[in-house]
């Protein structure tokens, strides 16, 4: 996902809400998302300007690893953890959230079918999926005294349901660009 600047004008850049969910990822052991902020970095250190969410992200990065003896790879979220033992799962829980979101807020699910749908489509079970809502969804966290993945735009959400995207799509009505 790499920015470039197109024609003189600004690079484009992550929204700051996906770019906090895209840390929050990283931090949590997503490897895809680490490689992520680290192309953002990258970016932005090309164009002698980085992002405050990325400075902080780098610098608590680079402090785990030279006062805290992680080694370098893991401290950037690039070290791949041990496994865990047993069947993998065929979803991961930030995309079974963005799905959840995009079921509610734009597409008009009622908060039960949304958890039927994902039960049926992507197997995730509905104790998760009401669980996970507590965790990355303002509405239903007690704690959260600010939006979570549920401030995030459509395209956002799309992006990070991942592999469930494609079922997903087919829910939302497809426009006819007749020219």
């Amino acid at each position: 996902m790499s920015r470039s600047k197109t024609n003189g004008s600004d690079e484009k850049s992550l929204s700051d809400v996906f770019l906090g969910e895209l840390i929050i990822r990283a931090n949590c052991g997503d490897h895809e998302a680490a490689r992520e902020v680290l192309d953002e970095i990258a970016t932005d250190l090309l164009v002698n300007r980085l992002r405050p969410q990325l400075a902080e992200y780098l610098g608590a990065s680079l402090r785990l690893f030279l006062d805290g003896g992680v080694g370098i790879e893991r401290s950037l979220g690039l070290e791949a953890d041990p496994p865990k033992g047993g069947r993998p799962r065929k979803f991961e829980e930030i995309q079974v959230m963005a799905v959840d979101l995009l079921l509610r807020d734009h597409l008009g699910f009622r908060k039960e079918q949304a958890v039927e749908w994902i039960a049926a489509e992507i197997g995730a079970d509905r104790k998760l999926t009401r669980g996970l809502r507590k965790e990355f969804d303002s509405r239903a966290s007690k704690n959260a005294g600010r939006p979570l993945m549920d401030g995030l735009s459509r395209d956002d959400l799309l992006y990070l349901s991942g592999q469930m995207r494609e079922k997903v799509e087919r829910l939302f009505p497809q426009t006819n660009s007749e020219g």
